[in-house]
């Protein structure tokens, strides 16, 4: 069976989060179909290849056009040699105008060809007639899943049927194996025999929140090393340029969608004491970067997927947050009292920096017992997708 996962942009994908996405999308759908095989529209194939190569999955990267009109004769040619397309847009959709949203999924929509998008953040949406372009064109979708409260709110209220919350497909991706982090651990030279504390630095929260972010990541450290006495801070990019992409310039680096290392080290450098701090400054896989967040006592991220990585391994969280989907991936997980959104007072940052330290234990309790059916309810979107392929459809 093949199948047409709708996953690249027009730049290459360099955040971890997204690759995360991806590969637990592939997860998903090879458990539920073993003999699936993979077609990607890729703007960068080298870079693509990056975190592809090395995973059990057989995918076809196809040189996307570099123009527009190419790329829908690309897509529609694609689509018909597929048993079904697959739309894994993280939160892309989101930052599409609606008339966009609607020119996307009619070129992905051909005649009986299943069309299902998986765990979504969208929204909010206009209302008059942005709103009703935004619902037509998802109305296009065979099956629509979604990974946060919020996201569900909004689009029920376009008067969608059947909007069905489900885990991000990123909590299906494992984390490498046990020797693989050690010597992740090695290379960074984190030290081991104390507690770790993880904390994502975001270019995206840098360039939203100026100089503030900077005051902000600098109050969070020092407030950690007064409260997790013995702790080591360990300060992890979840968003990098890797060397295969000979494309990106300094601008592209420190620019919004950079690279965390950037800001990782502006705050490295900005700290008048670094004892008991590390800086990643590595390149690694999604699953590596899971791994090394999963060996932490407790994580602090900007970016919600290195949150998604934490909790997946059962690592206490706080999220800082800026969009819809943090909170609504939080609340249907049970954990909306560990949200601090940006905009709010940063003591309050601390205070549930401080809340979470404090409990732990009786949190990572709880995380244990609920996390693996979590886990493991991911994996219902690709029977989402057998609902819609029926035995008939599927290729063997």
């Amino acid at each position: 069976m093949k199948i047409f996962l709708d996953a690249l942009s027009r730049v290459p994908t360099v955040s971890v989060g997204t690759q995360a996405l991806i590969l637990g999308s592939m997860h998903i759908i090879q458990r539920r179909f073993p003999d699936a095989e993979f077609v990607m529209l890729s703007a960068a194939p080298a870079v693509e290849r990056s975190y592809l190569d090395g995973t059990p999955f057989p995918v076809r990267l196809v040189q996307r056009s570099p123009v527009q009109i190419g790329t829908m004769r690309q897509i529609r040619r694609i689509v018909r040699e597929v048993d079904a397309v697959v739309s894994a847009w993280g939160d892309g959709y989101s930052t599409f105008p609606p008339h966009l949203i609607f020119r996307k999924t009619l070129v992905l929509k051909q005649r009986h060809k299943p069309l299902v998008l998986f765990t979504a953040s969208i929204g909010p949406f206009q209302e008059g007639w942005r709103g009703a372009m935004a619902r037509w064109g998802l109305a296009v979708f065979d099956r629509l899943t979604v990974r946060d409260m919020n996201t569900c709110r909004y689009m029920k209220a376009l008067g969608l049927p059947d909007v069905r919350p489900l885990p991000d497909t990123a909590f299906a991706m494992p984390p490498s194996p046990a020797a693989r982090i050690q010597e992740v651990l090695r290379l960074e030279q984190i030290p081991s025999g104390a507690p770790l504390i993880g904390v994502n630095l975001s270019i995206l929260l840098h360039h939203k929140m100026g100089q503030a972010y900077t005051d902000l990541i600098l109050r969070l450290i020092q407030h950690l090393r007064n409260t997790a006495a013995g702790a080591n801070i360990v300060l992890i990019p979840h968003q990098f340029y890797p060397a295969a992409y000979t494309g990106a310039d300094k601008q592209m680096r420190e620019g919004r969608d950079g690279d965390d290392r950037v800001v990782i080290e502006r705050i490295y450098s900005a700290l008048p004491d670094p004892q008991r701090v590390t800086a990643v400054r590595g390149e690694y896989s999604p699953e590596d970067y899971k791994g090394l967040i999963s060996r932490c006592e407790m994580f602090i991220g900007g970016r919600m997927h290195s949150v998604v990585a934490a909790l997946s391994t059962c690592v206490p969280s706080v999220i800082m947050e800026y969009s819809h989907k943090a909170g609504g991936v939080m609340e249907m997980l049970g954990l909306e009292d560990t949200v601090w959104n940006i905009h709010n007072n940063p003591q309050q940052l601390l205070e549930k920096v401080n809340a979470v330290w404090s409990s732990r234990q009786e949190r990572r309790a709880r995380l244990l017992a609920t996390m693996p059916a979590i886990n493991e309810q991911a994996y219902a979107t690709g029977d989402v997708l057998a609902e819609v392929l029926g035995p008939e459809r599927i290729r063997r």
